[in-house]
């Protein structure tokens, strides 16, 4: 079985080393498939090449490459290429909007809002993690004190 594995290699994570574990990744999977590992950029003409599956690494990797993944998605889909990740994607890679949709529901999950106005709705804490919706693991993150109370409040 020949596999398609998407990447970018030179993904700057905060705190990780996304080329890395790539290495280790691909080194495991070759032990068990015929392997290419390429850019998201190269990913969608390599598909015409008869690669019989795809692993996308995850969002951080093609969240700085959105026109080439587009590209990739309608190359999939056309060639009948089975994908991993899913081209709808998992998690992150369709944005925050499931963690605001499982936060209102009540379940189990990071309490996510999307609007200062919320801010009641979400845990006391002397401080609070702030991510863009359309982000990818550290991208984007700060962190910002709790405001102060209005007076009067």
């Amino acid at each position: 079985m020949a596999l398609l594995y998407v990447t970018d290699l030179a993904y700057p994570a905060r705190g990780r080393r996304y080329g890395d574990e790539d290495v280790h990744l691909t080194s495991r999977l070759r032990e068990h498939f015929d392997l290419a590992l390429c850019h998201p950029g190269d990913a969608a003409a390599l598909l015409a090449h008869g690669f019989d599956a795809a692993v996308v690494r995850n969002s951080g990797p093609v969240i700085h490459h959105r026109e080439q993944w587009e590209a990739f998605r309608a190359a999939a889909r056309a060639t009948g290429t089975r994908v991993y990740n899913p081209l709808t994607g998992r998690g992150d890679m369709a944005g925050k909007q499931y963690l605001l949709d499982l936060t209102a529901a009540g379940l189990p999950v990071i309490p996510t809002i999307d609007d200062p106005a919320d801010l009641h709705l979400l845990p006391p804490s002397a401080e609070y993690a702030v991510k863009p919706k359309e982000g990818a693991d550290s991208i984007g993150l700060l962190y910002t004190p709790a405001p102060s109370p209005r007076p009067g409040t």
